[in-house]
């Protein structure tokens, strides 16, 4: 997979998840 388009709409999915990892590096419980 290449970035070839900007924030594809499958991406749309994605963001709650990247949301968690945040929170997770930043050392806070899930949710």
């Amino acid at each position: 997979m290449k970035p070839d388009r900007p924030a594809p709409a499958t991406n749309a999915h994605l963001e709650p998840l990247r949301q968690a990892a945040r929170e997770l590096a930043a050392g806070l419980p899930p949710g």
